[in-house]
């Protein structure tokens, strides 16, 4: 999503679209923009804004319902639709929300995180009970959705990287349910569930 406009895209269905608020969503044409997507089972599009909260739009009939964040002024990053809870992560951490108690919760992260930068902005599902998350700093964390539970891994300790106020790393999953990272100047890391931590990937691998 932009300032003005949304671009869908399912490559299962050979689909690319984009659409103006001001045709698709006019409800939405004061609104600061749209920055996350996600799209349920049903059709439904879940959208993250950067000032109006998580809405709930349809896009066949255009009825949208607007659930005010409980944070004010919280530009939402990134969605991630995992069973029936939709993930947040924004720049004040990681939260959930429940579409049928209408309420957001919260996820305590780790103390190490939260002095570093507690802002979300990628999320991974591995499976049914992992789900991978990255912020703005050095760390990205695995969280136990049965447990409830984080574990923090210092992906910038295990590289040789100039000191930044942000890393912004990026996660990804292969085919083979294998957890990769990529750093910028960092380079790319691959998770070890040997040794549980990430391993830099040299260039000539």
């Amino acid at each position: 999503g932009t300032s003005s406009r949304i671009s869908y895209t399912n490559p299962d269905k050979t689909i690319y679209r984009v659409y103006p608020y001001t045709t698709k969503l006019p409800a939405l044409t004061k609104n600061d923009g749209i920055k996350a997507f996600c799209e349920d089972q049903n059709g439904w599009w879940w959208l993250g804004t950067e000032s109006d909260g998580l809405i709930h739009y349809n896009p066949a009939t255009g009825d949208m319902a607007n659930y005010r964040f409980p944070k004010k002024g919280v530009f939402i990053k990134t969605l991630r639709l995992v069973g029936r809870r939709v993930f947040i992560g924004c720049e004040a951490g990681c939260f959930s929300f429940d579409p049928q108690t209408k309420i957001f919760t919260q996820l305590e992260l780790p103390p190490e995180v939260t002095k570093d930068t507690p802002e979300i902005i990628d999320f991974e599902l591995q499976s049914d009970s992992v789900l991978w998350l990255a912020g703005g700093g050095r760390y990205v964390l695995k969280y136990d959705l049965l447990r409830h539970t984080f574990k923090s891994f210092d992906v910038v300790k295990e590289v040789e990287v100039e000191k930044l106020k942000r890393y912004l790393p990026r996660i990804t999953i292969d085919l083979k349910k294998e957890i990769w990272v990529s750093l910028g100047r960092g380079g790319l890391l691959k998770f070890s569930e040997t040794l549980q931590r990430f391993i830099p990937i040299k260039s000539r691998e």
